[in-house]
């Protein structure tokens, strides 16, 4: 017998208050199933061979160097050139994102980090540069999330298809105490929030669809890090009152827990503002019941994750010292606020993990004679009221051979020692004017890095530094690119030349 999937939702959400989760996967399965019937009968080939049409060659060349290097830099590259005005055939515009989308499948960071802001603790620390790599947004869900947006404009089936497949399972495991980067997902769930307002027709929002289509993002949470871009999801998920109330008990149902993983949970409450997003989606609804389901789910959320383990650097010592996250919270639940008896708990285990830059006996050193030079730059500008001499042209020099030979000591890292040579190397070429001498140092800033092994190692690490140079002084990097063999200087030069 014949079902109608349209139907068979409708019926299941209209009956019951609170649509049966036993039955969204069938559910699910059927629209996926209905999704790719309809892409397989619009794609059906044509009778006749069509003629390929001629494509731009320098584009071709770019996408073919693109193929061969990091995915990170090939998997931007390729959607850039696919929301250019480059590509104006739909057909190589949608092959280009989709072998963009498998590239990205490729890349060795799948989840973007940010680094936690510890209280006395300096920006100079490894997970700090760690977090201005990822700010790149080159892990595996950004680069997907950028292809999925750009399908939504020329294929909306498929990036149904793929928001569909994902269904919020990112794999994000709990963290432990002792790390000091945290998941940041955003970017993935506004991708799904795009799909699920420009591919469902009002038909199928008001039968409920859409709401079985973007659940799964609510019932999948793996993560606290999950739960602010699903409350931003669900602000944007304006339908019909079936659908509010479906998604409102989905999401409700699955915070309403303990993640065992404190590291996220207090990262979230204090910096992503939780309360105030759960107030204002319960503000934003007249329906009692869902508000009270939302507001309990939320209350029931900070009771289970404080009262579990928990990291040392965030107890709760005394109830003079109840954090201001919860001060927040209370404000929701006036009738039952939080008290100090409600969360305290003594299973207190690690503590983050801080590795401090410039503490090495080699990076000390380094510095001292950075504050020496510039001083002596400075001094020779306050007497003569010229830029420096030829004798500081000289020291310069030599402070560059001594940052070249510096190599890890000390405990120190390949990762670490080359952040910290990168940082000096980028305020040397800021101070340098123009001329022989910054040409000189600028080469050997670029020779640094087109040798350095955290190329393989840590992608994203290195390419933060290597486009602060190509943006710092493109006409430089552009002639010295040139010389080198390092095949992603001349991507970044190409890619620059094509406008993209």
């Amino acid at each position: 017998m014949k079902i109608d999937e349209a139907n068979f939702v409708q019926g299941r959400l209209v009956s019951s208050t609170v649509f049966p989760f036993k039955f969204l996967r069938l559910a699910c399965y059927m629209l996926a199933v209905c999704c790719f019937g309809q892409s397989v009968i619009a794609q059906e080939p044509a009778k006749s061979p069509t003629p390929v049409p001629n494509r731009p060659q320098a584009v071709l060349a770019l996408l073919n160097d693109a193929r061969i290097a990091a995915p990170e830099i090939g998997v931007d590259i390729f959607i850039k050139v696919a929301q250019s005005k480059k590509v104006t055939e739909p057909l190589w515009r949608r092959e280009i994102l989709e072998e963009a989308y498998r590239m990205a499948g490729d890349v060795k960071n799948p989840v973007r980090r940010k680094a936690v802001p510890f209280k006395g603790v300096p920006v100079d620390t490894h997970a700090a540069y760690l977090s201005y790599a990822y700010d790149l947004k080159l892990d595996g869900l950004s680069l997907k999330s950028r292809v999925i947006r750009q399908l939504v404009s020329g294929d909306k089936q498929r990036a149904r298809q793929i928001v569909f497949e994902i269904g919020g399972r990112l794999g994000l495991r709990p963290l432990k105490c002792e790390d000091a980067l945290v998941y940041e997902v955003s970017e993935i769930y506004g991708a799904a929030g795009a799909v699920a307002q420009a591919v469902f027709s009002q038909k199928e929002i008001n039968e409920g669809l859409r709401a079985l289509y973007i659940a799964p993002w609510f019932e999948n949470l793996e993560s606290p890090a999950q739960i602010g871009p699903a409350l931003d999801l669900l602000a944007g998920m304006r339908g019909s009152p079936m659908e509010k109330q479906f998604l409102f008990n989905a999401l409700s149902t699955a915070i309403n827990h303990n993640f065992n993983d404190d590291r996220s949970f207090t990262y979230a409450v204090e910096r992503d503002r939780l309360a105030t997003k759960v107030g204002q989606m319960v503000s934003g609804t007249a329906d009692l019941h869902l508000k009270a389901d939302l507001l309990s789910a939320f209350r029931g959320f900070l009771v289970k994750n404080l009262r579990s383990t928990r990291c040392k650097d965030n107890e709760i010592s005394g109830k003079e010292k109840i954090p201001n996250y919860i001060g927040n919270a209370n404000y929701l639940f006036p009738e039952k606020p939080l008290t100090f008896e409600d969360i305290e708990y003594s299973d207190l285990k690690g503590s983050p993990e801080i590795v401090h830059h410039w503490k090495s006996t080699a990076a000390i050193r380094l510095q001292r004679e950075f504050r020496e030079l510039r001083g002596a730059q400075k001094k020779d500008e306050k007497t003569t009221g010229e830029m420096p001499a030829d004798d500081w042209g000289i020291k310069v020099s030599a402070f560059v051979e001594n940052l070249e030979a510096w190599k890890a000591s000390d405990n120190e890292t390949e990762s670490e020692v080359f952040n910290q040579k990168c940082v000096l190397f980028r305020t040397l070429v800021g101070i340098i004017p123009d001329g022989t001498l910054k040409k000189s140092v600028f080469r050997s800033f670029m020779r640094f890095l087109g040798n350095s092994s955290l190329q393989k190692e840590s992608f994203i690490e290195w390419l933060n530094h290597v486009r602060w140079l190509s943006s710092a002084n493109a006409v430089l990097f552009n002639e010295l690119a040139s010389e080198s063999p390092n095949q992603h200087f001349r991507l970044i030069v190409d890619t620059k030349r094509l406008g993209l």
